[in-house]
């Protein structure tokens, strides 16, 4: 009997110490195993069916998001839901919807977002914008705003930009100013969200302030199409030109090549996944092959558009290349950017501190220490889609919780309350190199331009 109670008392911590038990949320398992309650839509108005709705909202994303209150408060959260539920009738579907994307970002995890359904199919202007050092800037077009190819972006109807940007930002997920230079273009593109904050007086047509390369300022009204229209319409601003080497195959989940003009082996990861059609073991040793039977002075990873997916497809690699005479010799860069998210930044970390890589580049758009293992629910008669993390990744720091276990060694946190996290905003290149619009269009990579001037 005192070694059957013994087994039980062991079980039992175990499951306490890897957050099994929740006092906090009242549920018996942990975040990544847990699921959105299945509810049938509601019968009756508009008013019902969204009070409805913000209330199934208001249970399930605390039940299901490891700790959805390590920013705002379950108090102002439980506020700001009986404020959204008193002015249902006086708001319209546009409105409620945008309501809980600013409560959503609210929650402070770039991970976590609510898309409403009218979003996915939103109409959208003609243009496509990126920020690049020397503002935000129009890097893709339909024919009928050609005219506004390589402009600046300075103004929405009669509002300047920075206004536009300080009035957008509470309703996108970011965790810092890269963050939301990444995502700020999308929302600035979605018609329907320039309306609904007043920003635009129709979602049908918006008048757009720009300025030319040579500082003449000029305006367009712009008529907003279709998502379908936008996705088969919208150029990148390169047509008839051949891409630089770092545009050329970004549809590909990974490549390298040989660039013998630099003796530079340049290799392209752009998606944390492994490729059924090329094992990520048949690519490394394929990899290494062209690493020893040429005269590599240097290998760059190029992990500029990586958004994450499973870090451990790249873990045999890395463990390969901190073993090989490249990275003791200090010849391997990494190159990250806004874009480098999620998993991607923790191969980025592991290959600066196993294989001793240099970080080239511009601050991430998500922390060392993040969120993560993503997992959605949809609103029973919105249709609203929120997505919400079930793991915290505790890497700057690397330590274990009080239990000890084994998860929290591997900095993986499955308990409701995961550590504050290090404070550090942003994974930050040892080399930081700016990206303007003449970079761009004058088809320039100026990261590997930088890696191959390094001593």
């Amino acid at each position: 009997m005192p070694v059957l109670l013994a087994v039980l008392a062991g079980m039992l911590a175990l499951v306490w110490g890897v957050g099994y038990v929740s006092t906090r949320y009242t549920t018996w398992l942990p975040a990544p195993y847990r699921k959105a309650a299945q509810v049938a839509p509601t019968k009756g108005s508009r008013e019902k069916k969204w009070i409805a709705d913000i209330d199934y909202y208001a249970t399930q994303l605390p039940r299901l998001h490891i700790n959805a209150f390590h920013s705002l408060s379950a108090e102002q959260f439980a506020q700001e839901i009986e404020s959204l539920k008193a002015s249902v009738p006086q708001l319209s579907d546009n409105q409620i919807g945008l309501e809980l994307v600013r409560l959503t970002a609210a929650i402070g995890d770039a991970h976590t977002r609510a898309v409403p359904a009218q979003w996915r199919q939103a109409s959208l202007l003609p243009l496509r914008l990126y920020w690049f050092d020397d503002g935000l800037v129009v890097t893709g077009v339909m024919p009928q705003s050609q005219e506004a190819l390589g402009a600046r972006l300075v103004s929405v109807e009669d509002t300047p930009l920075d206004e536009v940007v300080e009035r957008l930002e509470p309703y996108i997920s970011s965790e810092n100013e890269m963050s939301l230079r990444s995502n700020i273009a999308n929302l600035l593109l979605t018609a329907d969200v320039l309306e609904a904050l007043g920003l635009a007086e129709s979602a049908q047509q918006v008048r757009l302030g720009f300025e030319r390369a040579d500082g003449t300022p000029f305006e367009l009204s712009l008529a907003a199409v279709s998502a379908e229209e936008y996705r088969e319409g919208i150029d990148n601003g390169m047509s008839g030109q051949e891409k630089p080497l770092y545009l050329s195959k970004t549809d590909q989940v990974y490549w390298f090549e040989f660039l013998p003009d630099t003796n530079t082996l340049f290799f392209q990861y752009n998606s944390c996944v492994d490729s059924p059609e090329r094992p990520m073991q048949t690519f490394a040793n394929e990899l290494f092959a062209a690493l020893d039977a040429n005269p590599v002075e240097r290998l760059v990873i190029d992990l500029r558009f990586n958004g994450g997916g499973n870090s451990a497809v790249l873990d045999p690699l890395i463990e390969r290349l901190s073993q090989h005479p490249i990275s003791q010799e200090g010849r391997m860069f990494v190159l990250i950017s806004r874009n480098t998210f999620s998993s991607a930044i923790l191969n980025a970390l592991d290959l600066q501190s196993m294989a001793g890589a240099t970080l080239v580049g511009e601050p991430t758009a998500d922390r060392p220490d993040h969120f993560g293992e993503v997992r959605s629910f949809t609103l029973p008669n919105s249709g609203l889609l929120v997505t919400y993390s079930t793991k915290f990744f505790s890497i700057a720091r690397g330590e274990a919780n009080d239990q000890g276990d084994n998860m929290a060694r591997m900095g993986i946190w499955l308990a409701d309350n995961p550590p504050d996290d290090s404070g550090i905003r942003s994974l930050q290149p040892d080399v930081a190199v700016p990206f303007t619009s003449q970079d761009y269009f004058g088809l320039r990579d100026p990261l590997l331009e930088a890696v191959i001037q390094l001593p």
